[in-house]
């Protein structure tokens, strides 16, 4: 996915009163939408469904170099569709539910196709990623998501931003670097801190039914990563 790319969901997004991954605002949303009457609800449901299986369709199908923009539009208005017929038969929380929709027609497609799974170009640079669908034989992929959003929340604030698009967006650092403007050896230094501390967060511990790692070792791992600003 391209910074042009990204960067179109994120002002499309802007028009909702609340990030993109906040999934207990839109399950909330969804419960005033589901009891009726509420325009204004339906419009932010409407909204925020759009941007987030647009981003999640757009993040998945860009490492694909076979994939086009039509290709991507297909598979949008499929998902977009199914969603909207099923969604007043959700018994689960909705945005987790939507999550689950977008993953499973992903996979579907990406099994018609027999395409390959996605590899990066640097090995290396996996070890940043807190490879969050490795978690969906525990639980589902909406809730994990919610759960390392909420940790990255918990992060210092300098850390934030690279987080979610390096552990949630899964960016390359080339292209964090440009939508950030810092230089890449930050990005990577940034990212592989962050990760550090997602990975002993107990909520995600939980989550990926990991021990936590020793205080030691990730203070050790951190200085690893290089330089840090204030984390006040």
């Amino acid at each position: 996915m391209n910074a042009e790319s990204y960067s179109a969901v994120e002002r499309l997004a802007r028009r909702l009163p609340f990030h993109l991954d906040d999934f207990d605002r839109v399950n909330r949303l969804f419960d005033q939408y589901e009891s009726g009457g509420n325009r204004d609800a339906e419009i932010q449901l409407e909204l925020w469904t759009y941007c987030f299986v647009r981003r999640y369709l757009t993040i998945k199908l860009s490492r694909d170099p076979l994939v086009g923009a039509a290709d991507l539009e297909e598979l949008l208005d499929r998902v977009y569709r199914r969603i909207r017929s099923g969604r007043r038969g959700v018994r689960a929380r909705y945005a987790s539910w939507v999550s689950v929709v977008c993953r499973n027609s992903y996979l579907n497609y990406v099994r018609d196709r027999r395409a390959t799974r996605y590899i990066s170009e640097d090995p290396r640079s996996r070890d940043d990623l807190l490879e969050v669908e490795s978690v969906a034989g525990h639980i589902d992929l909406g809730t994990a998501l919610g759960v390392v959003h909420n940790a990255i929340a918990r992060l210092p604030s300098y850390l934030q931003q690279i987080a979610r698009m390096r552990v949630l967006e899964e960016l390359p650092y080339e292209e964090i670097s440009l939508l950030v403007d810092r230089p890449i050896e930050t990005v990577r230094a940034y990212a592989h801190k962050a990760v550090v501390r997602l990975r002993s967060d107990p909520s995600v511990c939980a989550a990926l039914e990991r021990p936590a790692p020793p205080e030691g070792r990730r203070h050790q791992a951190e200085s690893a990563a290089g330089p840090r600003e204030n984390d006040a």
